[in-house]
Formats: C-alpha cells, structure tokens, sequence
C-alpha cells in the first residue's frame, strides 16, 4: 500500500508508516477535506474511514484518513488506490 500511495497519490499527501496493526494514516493536502473525498470515493468503488471519527474534537481530523491494508490482497490495493487518486483529483 505504502508504494502505491507514493507512486499514485499526490506528493502533497503525508504518510504516517505503521509500526504495526492494521492502518496507515494519510495526511490529505490543504483544502481537502476526507468527509468530502469519501463519496466521491464510494462512487469511484474505494473507501476509508475518515479521520474525524477518531479525534476528539472531530474538525482536527478533517484532513486526516486512515486506510486498512490487512483485509485486501495486493492487486485489490493498488488498484483502491488509483480509484482514491481519481476522487482526490476530482475533489
């Protein structure tokens, strides 16, 4: 997952690696909201979880999304990805 956000997402994206368990969390670029970006995403056939579920006051992590890499095989990854650049783009 991790190659195929940096060779699809836009450079402007920041990765937090895992140090284990099952996510990796993305740092959308300014003025992208991850509550906008999912349903474009759904329509685009990928989905996440935005980051507002999971901070306290949820506007801090508007820009946040936490992605799953343990419940797809590798092909189904890369190609979530590239759906997940189209919506970025259409965003």
């Amino acid at each position: 997952m991790l190659q195929s956000i940096e060779r699809f997402l836009p450079v402007e994206v920041q990765i937090t690696p895992p140090q284990g368990g099952l996510f990796i969390w993305l740092l959308l670029p300014e003025g992208i909201s991850s509550e906008s970006l999912l349903p474009l995403a759904c329509q685009n056939g990928v989905a996440f979880a935005p980051g507002t579920q999971f901070f306290v006051n949820p506007p801090d992590g508007d820009r946040y999304m936490r992605l799953n890499f343990a419940a797809h095989p590798i092909d189904e990854i890369e190609e979530g990805i590239k759906r997940l650049a189209k919506a970025i783009k259409q965003l």
